[in-house]
């Protein structure tokens, strides 16, 4: 073992993961990587019980990552932009446990109407409308 590091990430509002970074030396060619494999996964099992993703990643990595498919960024930063888009917005909603007819936004805040609800074009969006005057746990 040529050095060892422990690397940390901060995630989220005061979370973090923390990695062991180790610089390794002697393990060469097609049995040096099996003897990296085997060693590794002792170590992870002996360390914390498993040696579940303990995998060895040679670097420099030179594959390029596969291009995302998934939905884009429609992440909302604002608060006045969250509630001006529920009370202008067309769109229906519609409860998600029992069946009554969709209601725009601005129809449920109106009518007292609490609960969950999703939007009927598709189910894309879910929403909670919650009374603050009322204890939670009465709705």
């Amino acid at each position: 073992m040529k050095s060892a590091q422990l690397k940390r990430q901060e995630i989220g509002l005061g979370g973090w993961v923390e990695d062991i970074v180790l610089r390794l030396g002697g393990y060469s060619g097609p049995a040096g990587l099996r003897d990296l494999r085997d060693d590794l996964g002792y170590l992870a099992q002996v360390i914390w019980g498993t040696s579940y993703k303990t995998s060895p990643i040679p670097l420099p990595v030179t594959a390029s990552p596969l291009p995302w498919t998934g939905a884009k960024d429609i992440s909302i930063r604002s608060r006045k932009c969250v509630n001006g888009w529920l009370e202008e917005a067309s769109s229906l909603f519609q409860p998600a446990i029992w069946q009554l007819g969709p209601r725009l936004f601005a129809e449920l805040v109106a009518s007292d109407q609490t609960g969950a609800f999703v939007s009927s074009e598709g189910g894309g969006l879910a929403i909670l409308v919650l009374d603050r005057r009322r204890n939670f746990r009465e709705i």
